[in-house]
């Protein structure tokens, strides 16, 4: 889910002309039904920045420190969460990640609404101007998702 894959194979590998495409023939499905969903899981993606990526979560998996008591494990998770917010920088992810994010979300609903209108010659250039600010707004929005770490960060 990291990679948000569909950003690549929904959104950055479809053309004005596929869309146009789509939109006066057999449609597409995913655009009105998965494309918000996938929102959404970005949205959790970006609620959970700091909390995903910390080698705090590890202290429950290692069998050395299974016996411990919960205090004396709570102790230790909270301090490595806390060095690892400190050399990681992930949380100045945060802010623009929900920028670009909202950005995207505010340019899938133009698309949504461009989609939506009856065929004409005007409506098809609107969908094909909204297509186009679409996937600008997904490049910038993968390109700082390509920033975050691949797996859990150790300080």
């Amino acid at each position: 889910q990291l990679k948000h894959t569909w950003l690549e194979n929904q959104l950055g590998n479809k053309s004005e002309d596929d869309i146009v495409f789509f939109w006066q023939g057999p449609g597409w499905p995913a655009l009105e039904r998965e494309f918000r969903r996938r929102v959404s899981e970005a949205e959790q993606l970006i609620n959970d920045l700091e909390s995903g990526f910390s080698p705090a979560q590890l202290v429950e998996q290692l069998p050395m420190l299974v016996g411990l008591a919960d205090d004396t494990k709570a102790a230790i998770k909270q301090a490595i969460h806390e060095v690892y917010l400190e050399r990681s920088g992930i949380e100045e992810l945060k802010k623009p990640l929900n920028q670009a994010l909202s950005e995207l979300k505010d340019t899938l609903d133009h698309v949504l609404s461009a989609w939506r209108q009856p065929q004409s010659p005007e409506s098809e250039q609107k969908l094909r101007q909204a297509w186009r600010a679409l996937i600008r707004c997904g490049e910038a929005f993968r390109n700082l998702l390509d920033r975050l770490p691949r797996g859990i960060v150790l300080p």
